[in-house]
């Protein structure tokens, strides 16, 4: 999944060296309940599916202690997301990781959630570029803020920096599950962001197969320069 990319692609992009340091009260004691338990899963020395499922519970506080590394970390490190199966304990621990790695990286970047969220999505999709689009190392996040990409920080537009910009082909409704939604973007490099105009949303057909030695999933670009993105977010 194209969210899924976009976490792996911004873990590479912060500092991970402090990922067994964690917080402390002011008499020196480990705030965290489970403070072993991330130790373990931050190694690598274990997977969170071989603890018992009160000792999981137990430790879905804790993640809120919790620096971005370390979530992104344990993200990345733990596979997907746990299906209705793996019981209420996995589920509600996933869920308490996401919503604290969103919160987290909105804090960093001094926006919403909403943009956090987005962001992810743009390094997923900026994995999926695979060479097809010049390389560039911004992207057009809001109406005057540029996205630079190799440290996730938020620089002022600059109309001398070309950088990606992308456009909703078609925007999921917020009624649809978000493990049946679809990223439908229209990406392309524009050498003056300040001028790019999004495009009107509109409805799609079903994109032709992709020709022999094209990547499944994604089309070939209809036009130079741009490129479209085709994924299950």
């Amino acid at each position: 999944a194209i969210r899924r990319k976009g976490i792996q692609a911004l873990r590479q992009c912060v500092d991970a060296e402090e990922l067994l340091s964690f917080p402390r009260r002011p008499n020196g004691i480990a705030l965290m309940l489970k403070q072993s338990l991330f130790e373990r899963l931050l190694s690598g020395k274990t997977q969170l599916s071989s603890f018992p499922a009160s000792d999981v519970s137990a430790a879905q506080g804790d993640l809120r202690h919790l620096s971005l590394e370390q979530l992104l970390a344990l993200h990345s490190t733990q596979g997907e997301a746990p299906t209705s199966s793996a019981g209420t304990a996995m589920s509600a621990f996933w869920n308490s990781l996401e919503t604290s790695m969103v919160e987290r990286l909105a804090a960093r970047l001094q926006r919403s959630n909403e943009i956090a969220n987005l962001v992810l999505l743009i390094y997923g999709a900026h994995q999926s570029l695979a060479g097809a689009l010049p390389s560039a190392e911004h992207w057009l996040l809001e109406k005057d803020v540029l996205l630079f990409l190799p440290k996730c920080e938020l620089r002022p537009l600059d109309e001398h920096i070309a950088a990606y910009c992308h456009s909703y082909l078609i925007k999921a409704a917020a009624t649809v599950p978000p493990q049946r939604r679809r990223l439908h973007w229209e990406v392309q490099l524009c050498e003056r962001p300040n001028d790019f105009k999004e495009k009107l949303r509109g409805s799609l057909r079903a994109p032709r197969p992709a020709p022999r030695g094209q990547r499944a999933g994604y089309p070939a670009a209809p036009k130079a320069q741009k490129f479209l993105v085709w994924a299950v977010q």
